[in-house]
């Protein structure tokens, strides 16, 4: 007598027919298609973790860049910060012209150049702080602040 047996096994349906009086003449096996994934699919996935991960790296990377500018432009503001007060604090009255001067601030060397003008106030100047890192060409500058002093009392 003939009898059947079916099988489910991770989405794979198998079945075998058998048939009692000839065990081995009469098997017959039928298997569906595999299920799982062709060397094109494996190829489109590679490729595309391949791109977001490159995507990825490079977001990094600016990030880190970004990070050392921002603290660069931070550190070069101290030091422009640092020279108005000086200005602030001496008690003369800056005259119309540059100046340049060096600072050390982070185990960093900066060089500065001030620029005094006058202003339609006459008890007023501004001064323009330029600051850059030693070596930098002379036209750059990682910053610049604007202050204004009052002329000192006689």
């Amino acid at each position: 007598y003939p009898f059947r047996i079916e099988m489910t096994y991770l989405k794979k349906s198998v079945s075998i027919n058998l048939a009692a009086s000839t065990m081995k003449s009469n098997r017959t096996k039928t298997i569906s298609r595999q299920s799982g994934f062709s060397l094109i699919e494996v190829i489109v996935a590679l490729v595309v973790l391949t791109l977001s991960l490159s995507a990825l790296i490079d977001s990094a990377s600016s990030a880190a860049s970004n990070t050392s500018h921002l603290q660069n432009k931070a550190f070069a503001h101290w030091v422009a910060l640092n020279q108005m007060a000086e200005f602030r604090l001496q008690k003369q009255w800056p005259e119309i012209g540059t100046r340049e001067g060096k600072a050390e601030l982070a185990e960093q060397q900066w060089e500065w150049l001030s620029t005094t003008k006058k202003t339609p106030e006459k008890t007023m100047r501004r001064i323009d702080i330029r600051v850059r890192k030693a070596g930098d060409p002379k036209d750059s500058s990682v910053t610049l602040l604007t202050g204004f002093l009052r002329q000192p009392n006689k």
